[in-house]
């Protein structure tokens, strides 16, 4: 478990990123 926990951050971000980018171009 802990070395999936450990990987998850990154992938977090990633996504975060990715909807973000998403989000601003929806709410241009």
């Amino acid at each position: 478990m802990a070395e999936f926990a450990r990987d998850e951050p990154s992938v977090i971000a990633e996504s975060e990123c990715y909807y973000i980018s998403f989000f601003k171009s929806i709410v241009r």
